[in-house]
């Protein structure tokens, strides 16, 4: 047995050799947090407000197979004690890259939705909190993108097939291509700050049904616009966004228009430890159909703060604790309550080289 083990040991040695060679990187990040909230709210609740044990599992997939061209792939696994469901799994990312400078690069497939600053920070091992603002749409369209800097000047242009919609407010959309055009601006190595615009139909086929006579789901559209500021002083790193919406919603004769926002500061203590705070004020279009005569279309505002502490055991491991409060206004709207509520939470993550820790000499 033992020496089955060490040759199956060193085949994948011998693999991971190669793989390095041929310049492919395999990274997992793998997450667990136990989470205690109230029942109620339609943001923070799980499991009926029992305990709750979750977990995921992030694999990241890379082939260069030349200079300035790149293969990848990022997938995810969940799961959720106290929920009816199996582990779930989904390919998040799978995307082919070509660069050549810093001036242009074209990215091609599966891509991650190219608006708003959080997305790339979504992670745990990354994200200072344990939440996610609501602003965060948590989509992975096909798309083309095109991105690139000159100077202090960044840029973005994109077609995707997906929208920046949250279903926790709208009917999940369908697929049809749409434009997202964005710029930023570097000031120094401390200050940045970007700006992003996307325009198209928000609704999904399932939905004609419930439309006026002689409409379409792609006849209502949706317009998203995004700002975003970082800013870096000593030990501390703040960042911002804002993002203002307007809805066309079916039966109604104006559109509905939302802005929401958020502040997130973070302040290192120690190389190991720091201190991290979000305050989110989120007035999102509520959009719902009851019938073809009549639809739902009303702003709903939200605010929520979450508080936290993370302590780094090292490079790779994290562990995270935060409180994370909600407030509702207006507590209901026809047949939709929206109750207050809250979540305390502690998570742990782990980073892991797969190809380093296999050709890591002993």
């Amino acid at each position: 047995m033992g020496s089955r083990l060490s040759l199956v040991i060193a085949l994948l040695a011998g693999l991971a050799g190669q793989s390095r060679a041929q310049a492919v990187a395999f990274e997992t990040l793998g997450a667990v947090q136990v989470a205690k909230t109230d029942a109620g709210s339609r943001l923070l609740a799980l499991n009926d407000g029992n305990p709750v044990l979750d977990g995921q599992l992030y694999g990241w997939f890379a082939f260069q197979p030349a200079n300035g061209l790149r293969l990848m792939a990022v997938g995810e696994a969940y799961g959720e004690s106290g929920s009816d469901s199996e582990l779930e799994a989904e390919l998040q990312l799978l995307s082919l890259r070509w660069w050549h400078t810093r001036a242009a690069r074209i990215e091609l497939g599966k891509i991650l939705l190219p608006i708003g600053e959080f997305a790339p920070r979504r992670f745990a091992n990354v994200n200072p909190l344990i939440g996610q603002p609501d602003t965060y749409v948590d989509e992975y369209p096909w798309g083309i993108s095109l991105t690139g800097a000159a100077g202090r000047v960044d840029y973005t242009a994109a077609v995707v097939s997906l929208p920046a919609v949250n279903v926790r407010y709208t009917p999940g959309p369908g697929s049809r291509l749409r434009p997202v055009i964005g710029m930023g601006i570097t000031a120094g190595p401390r200050f940045h700050v970007g700006a992003a615009v996307t325009y198209g139909s928000y609704l999904n086929a399932d939905l004609d049904a419930q439309l006026p006579a002689g409409t379409s789901w792609q006849d209502f559209t949706q317009t998203v616009a995004t700002l975003d500021v970082r800013y870096s002083v000593g030990r501390m790193d703040t960042r911002g966004e804002a993002v203002w919406s307007s809805y066309q919603v079916p039966t109604l004769a104006e559109a509905v228009h939302g802005l929401g926002w958020y502040l997130e500061p973070r302040v290192t203590i120690s190389p190991r430890l720091f201190v991290a705070a979000r305050y989110e004020h989120n007035r999102y279009p509520f959009v719902q159909p009851v019938n073809p005569g009549l639809w739902i279309g009303a702003a709903t505002t939200q605010m929520n703060g979450e508080v936290g502490l993370g302590y780094r055991l090292s490079p790779d491991a994290l562990v995270k604790m935060s409180l994370r409060m909600d407030h509702w206004p207006v507590h209901e709207l026809p047949g939709v309550t929206f109750p207050d509520g809250y979540s305390l939470a502690v998570q742990f993550s782990l980073h892991s080289d797969i190809i380093q820790l296999l050709t890591r000499k002993p």
